[in-house]
This record gives C-alpha cells, sequence and structure tokens, in this order.
C-alpha cells in the first residue's frame, strides 16, 4: 500500500484487517512462498498473450505497484488486441483490497460488457 494510505489508517488495525482477510499474520510467510516466487520469475507467458485477443481483456494497474508495475501492465495490455488498461493512481500491490469498491466496479462493468458482446457475438453466428 501506498505510503499516504498507510500513514491515513492505523497501521495496528490495518495489520489486523489484513491478517483476519488473508487469515494469518503477514509477517509469517508460509514456506511455499519463496518457491512460488521463484517458479514464478523463471516464467513468462508474455508471447502468448496474443492468443488471448478474441476475448474481452481488461488489465488493471496500480501506478505505484513495486511488485507489477504500471509499465508492465500496459505491456500486458498492448499484446492482447482489443485490451481495456486501467490504472488506478493513488494505489500499489494491495489495490484490490485498498479500493475495493472501485475495483469491483470496474470489474462488474467489465463481465457485463463482455457478455453483452458475447452475446451479440453468438446472436449473430449463423445457425444459432
Amino acid at each position: 500500500m501506498p505510503a499516504a494510505y498507510i500513514r491515513q489508517n492505523d497501521p495496528a488495525t490495518l495489520a489486523r484487517t489484513l491478517g483476519d482477510l488473508f487469515g494469518r499474520d503477514l509477517a509469517e510467510q508460509p514456506a511455499i512462498i519463496p518457491q512460488q516466487l521463484r517458479a514464478m520469475s523463471r516464467y513468462s507467458a508474455l508471447s502468448r498473450l496474443h492468443e488471448l485477443s478474441p476475448i474481452p481483456a481488461l488489465v488493471v494497474s496500480a501506478s505505484q505497484d513495486p511488485i507489477a508495475p504500471p509499465a508492465l501492465g500496459k505491456d500486458i495490455a498492448s499484446r492482447i488486441d482489443g485490451a481495456r488498461y486501467v490504472e488506478f493512481p493513488d494505489a500499489s500491490h494491495a489495490l484490490p483490497i485498498q479500493l475495493a469498491r472501485e475495483v469491483n466496479a470496474l470489474l462488474s462493468e467489465h463481465l457485463a460488457t463482455a457478455e453483452k458482446s458475447d452475446s451479440a457475438r453468438l446472436a449473430e453466428t449463423p445457425g444459432r
């Protein structure tokens, strides 16, 4: 989370809230985490993203995310024809937690639009 967001919230309350949300104290990392991070660092699907072009795609980034920076989100979106890119200012890697209402509204809108698009495409398909 961005430093300004943390300053605006009581750190102890924030830590409890996140602990409850994740079901554990975030300072205590499960042993599998380093293995997962190592595996993720060795794999890239960037060359295959074009395969998603027929699917309505939404790529969301947070302007202050040091783990998945906006440049990566923009790169991902650029590799998927027709992808929509949205960047949230003043947010970081915990974007879905920090701005849950806004992210959920964006996802709901995207899914509704994708469903309408898919329904229209199916209606235009011969033999349907």
